[in-house]
């Protein structure tokens, strides 16, 4: 809970500050800081966008991954339902079937470039975007 002080008087120093509240650290704000500096960095790196053709044997997406890649998007912009997972993913509800990408349908994936993602289909011409964004 946050204590809050009146407007002070002149020349009096007003108390700031907050409760004590279990397992808290103390901060403490130079009285001279007018602001709290905050830095929150984004993804400052390469884009690289792909296209692969996906059918019934699992391909790596993308077929070769952007370098130093952190975060990528996988779009299924076919006419068939698309399987996610490892290299061994299977085009099924089975224990091996990946994640299901339903046509049209998108999936953000915080995913390094030395992990390959998978893709398979139950039919040939399935179709994958790829958004890759490096670090």
């Amino acid at each position: 809970m946050v204590a809050w002080v009146p407007v002070p008087i002149e020349g009096a120093t007003p108390d700031l500050g907050q409760e004590a509240m279990a397992d808290s650290v103390p901060v403490v704000i130079a009285s001279d800081q007018s602001a709290i500096p905050v830095s929150q960095p984004g993804l400052s790196g390469g884009i690289l966008q792909s296209v692969t053709t996906v059918g019934v044997t699992a391909v790596p997406l993308p077929a070769t991954p952007l370098a130093g890649r952190a975060t990528m998007l996988v779009q299924n912009v076919g006419a068939t339902t698309i399987y996610l997972g490892a290299s061994t993913v299977t085009a099924s509800t089975a224990a091996t079937g990946g994640l299901q990408l339903l046509p049209g349908q998108s999936v953000p994936i915080s995913l390094a470039a030395a992990v390959l993602l998978y893709a398979i289909s139950s039919a040939a011409g399935g179709l994958v975007v790829t958004f890759e964004i490096s670090a």
